[in-house]
C-alpha cells in the first residue's frame, strides 16, 4: 500500500525527532535491567549533564541529571554480562527557587541518593558534589580502576500502573 504525499510531508516533518529518539523494545526508558534485588555490579561510567527540574505545577528550574552505568560482574547464560544504565539523578541547581513541597522532597531524596552513591563509589562521604563526581569520573576513566558494588535494584509501581526503577548503591565489593 502506498503512503500518501500528506502522510510523507507529516513524516518528513517529525525526521529530526525521530532520529534523536532510542528505539523502545518495551523495556522503558531505562532499556534493561536486572530483576529486581540486589547484584553485584562494575560502576563502568557516570554520565553528568545540563537538564531541568520540573515541579507538578509545570514550573521548570535549571538544573543538571546525572546518570550511572553499571555492568554485572555475573551474569549466568550470557557470553559476556550485560551493561546497564541507572535511573537519572535529577536535580535542581538552586533547592532553594523549589515553590512545591512536593518537589523539595523528591530533590531531597534524589539527593540523598546521589551522596549515597558517591559514597559508596568513593568510600567516604563526600562534601563537596563538584570534587566527589571529578575525583569519581578520574578513577572510572583510569583503565585499572574498578569499582565493584553491590547494586539493589528496586521497582516500584504507581497507583496509575507506571513501574518506576531506582538503583541504590549498598556496599564496595573491593579495595
Amino acid at each position: 500500500m502506498p503512503i500518501d504525499n500528506k502522510v510523507k510531508t507529516v513524516f518528513a516533518a517529525l525526521n529530526n525527532n525521530f532520529q534523536a529518539v532510542q528505539a523502545d523494545s518495551g523495556l522503558g526508558s531505562l532499556g534493561w535491567w536486572p530483576e529486581e534485588g540486589n547484584h553485584d555490579c562494575l560502576v563502568t561510567d557516570v554520565n553528568m549533564q545540563d537538564s531541568t527540574f520540573k515541579q507538578k505545577d509545570g514550573q521548570t528550574f535549571p538544573g543538571f541529571e546525572i546518570q550511572f552505568s553499571y555492568q554485572l560482574i555475573n551474569d549466568p547464560g550470557q557470553d559476556e554480562p550485560r551493561r546497564w544504565v541507572g535511573a537519572p539523578i535529577r536535580l535542581p541547581a538552586d533547592m532553594n527557587a523549589l515553590t512545591d513541597q512536593g518537589a523539595k522532597t523528591r530533590a531531597e531524596i534524589e539527593l540523598r541518593r546521589l551522596k549515597g552513591h558517591l559514597t559508596t563509589c568513593l568510600r567516604r562521604e563526600p562534601q563537596d558534589i563538584g570534587s566527589a563526581l571529578a575525583d569519581l569520573s578520574h578513577r572510572l576513566e583510569t583503565t585499572d580502576a574498578v569499582i565493584a558494588v553491590v547494586v539493589k535494584c528496586q521497582y516500584d509501581t504507581a497507583k496509575d500502573g507506571r513501574q518506576y526503577r531506582k538503583e541504590f548503591l549498598q556496599k564496595t565489593l573491593s579495595a
